[in-house]
């Protein structure tokens, strides 16, 4: 999962463009662990700085194809386009979905953590009383069983702060990939001021543009693309501060270590109730 492609959706809406324009960038690991295997069957979410100056894309369990199961947290940090992996744990979980909820907590729902609990036409049996719900701080990274309604805003993970420079609360001094854009195009989007192209560059460009990227994982390269066009457009049409730095995609599947959840009803600690 190192080949990022980046979709500008306001593209679109250009005379000039009306086909969208695509970008690639080569991501890299913050450590020895590199970037995360391929895999399907995970989930997204994606949350900003409180100062909208770096966004995270948080990557939770999958499986390969090859039988290996997945219970990892990783995550993209853009625009550095660093992955990190900031949880590692004993128990896989795959075909689960994912949601932002509040300002600092992703749900998880569903999913299996066997291949033995795949039924019928292959698809998912939910092991309800087991399972049902996850609940991860995203700031703390740390998985719990109570939802709190009313936790402060998102606060960079200390995990990620060697990836973005600044502070849990924004100010990320780190706005370019470690080798820079590989397309000044992408860089003028993160806020990067393009420079003059020499000749080599635009050699560079025009083949990248003819050129398909091969990706290991066509599934994951996908749903990454989304939602980081979404990351794009909230960029292009947020250049100040936002009260909503946080965005949400459901994609494919949850955590098995965490009890179920039950709605919150004007309180502002929710016990979960046993499924």
């Amino acid at each position: 999962m190192s080949e990022i492609n980046v979709f500008d959706v306001s593209s679109l809406y250009e005379p000039t463009t009306p086909d969208g324009l695509w970008y690639k960038e080569i991501a890299v690991g913050q450590d020895a662990i590199g970037v995360p295997s391929p895999r399907v069957d995970f989930c997204l979410v994606a949350v900003s700085a409180p100062d909208m100056t770096s966004h995270h894309l948080y990557m939770y369990g999958g499986r390969d194809l090859s039988n290996n199961f997945y219970d990892e947290v990783w995550v993209l940090s853009l625009p550095a386009f660093v992955w990190s992996r900031v949880y590692a744990g004993e128990s896989p979980r795959f075909s689960h979905t994912c949601h932002l909820v509040g300002n600092r907590t992703m749900l998880t729902v569903g999913g299996v953590k066997k291949l033995n609990q795949m039924r019928g036409s292959g698809y998912p049996v939910c092991d309800w009383e087991e399972k049902s719900v996850g609940i991860l701080d995203m700031s703390g990274v740390i998985w719990g069983s109570v939802y709190h309604a009313h936790a402060p805003i998102y606060q960079v993970p200390s995990q990620l702060l060697r990836v973005t420079g600044g502070s849990s609360s924004g100010n990320a001094t780190i706005k370019q990939p470690p080798n820079g854009f590989s397309d000044q195009g992408l860089g003028k989007l993160f806020g990067i001021a393009p420079t003059s192209p020499t000749l080599d560059d635009k050699t560079k460009s025009h083949r990248t543009a003819l050129i398909a990227g091969t990706v290991c994982d066509v599934v994951g390269l996908a749903i990454f693309s989304t939602i980081i066009w979404l990351i794009v457009r909230q960029i292009k049409q947020s250049p100040g501060h936002s009260d909503e730095p946080v965005f949400e995609m459901d994609l494919v599947p949850d955590r098995n270590d965490a009890p179920v959840v039950a709605a919150p009803s004007n309180v502002n600690d929710v016990q979960p109730s046993a499924a």
